[in-house]
């Protein structure tokens, strides 16, 4: 349905559609239906996305210098949806949020949002009951908010990273993560929290630990605490910890290592 009003000169043209298949820019999807509508220079739209990788709603608004877009999905396949807002991150999954897109002339995309997922991999670890804040601009990734379950435990705390320059800054705390699985030899529930900025691979992440139900055969059930420490090389997260057990006064040195997959 097309209807064209207005002054001759700068009609306005407003159009009602429905796609299979259809695409915009790096998105594209197999049922679209929306309104758009062309007034002088702008153009403004809403699109309603039915695809296996993403349903959710679109709001477009288009001018000669800008273009500005409100997201919301329902559902979507995050492997589909990041590259799409050029956010260069290995998450895969499901997942569901609210985004804000704005690009000016010839700058970089910009993105803010929140989203929630119960259950996304990344680097071949499965995070669960996640939700959080992103933001991608001038190339850094940021997540003013981020919250997560991994081996057991609850991890939540702020992160900022730049890809390109390998800048990091993050702060970060952890409670029952259960040891045993990084090694099921190994029982307890571990506790931390985590601060630093730097470069990965040189610069370290530091703070405190705790260790509830310690149990390794053949000794007695003790507790542990001391100074943790988390690194990144190229293929692995180490999280070394350096303390004592409890009872007594017993130095220990463990290093803990989560391998990254593609």
């Amino acid at each position: 349905e097309l209807q064209i009003s207005g002054d001759y000169s700068f009609p306005q043209v407003k159009a009602r559609f429905s796609l299979s298949p259809a695409g915009f820019d790096k998105f594209e999807a197999n049922q679209v239906e929306g309104v758009a509508e062309i007034s002088r220079n702008e153009f403004q739209g809403v699109f309603n996305v039915n695809d296996q990788d993403m349903k959710g709603e679109i709001r477009l608004q288009a001018g000669e210098e800008s273009v500005e877009a409100k997201i919301q999905v329902v559902e979507g396949s995050v492997e589909r949806i990041l590259p799409g807002l050029d956010i260069p991150l290995p998450l895969q999954g499901q997942a569901s949020g609210n985004f804000e897109v704005k690009q000016r002339g010839k700058e970089d995309v910009e993105v803010q949002g929140k989203f929630s997922g119960s259950l996304l991999n990344l680097w071949g670890q499965n995070l669960k009951d996640v939700k959080g804040k992103l933001a991608w601009k001038e190339k850094t990734l940021s997540f003013p908010e981020i919250e997560f379950r991994l081996n057991e435990g609850l991890l939540k705390g702020k992160a900022r990273v730049a890809p390109e320059s390998q800048e990091f800054d993050i702060d970060i705390s952890a409670e029952e993560i259960d040891l045993s699985t990084f090694y099921p030899q190994l029982e307890g529930k571990l506790g931390f929290n985590l601060r630093g900025a730097g470069i990965f691979g040189r610069d370290l992440a530091t703070g405190k630990f705790a260790i509830k139900g310690l149990n390794f055969t053949p000794f007695e059930e003790m507790e542990a605490s001391g100074e943790a420490e988390l690194g990144y090389t190229e293929d692995r997260l180490t999280l070394k910890l350096k303390g004592n057990f409890f009872p007594g006064e017993n130095d220990f040195l463990i290093t803990l290592a989560v391998p990254f997959e593609e």
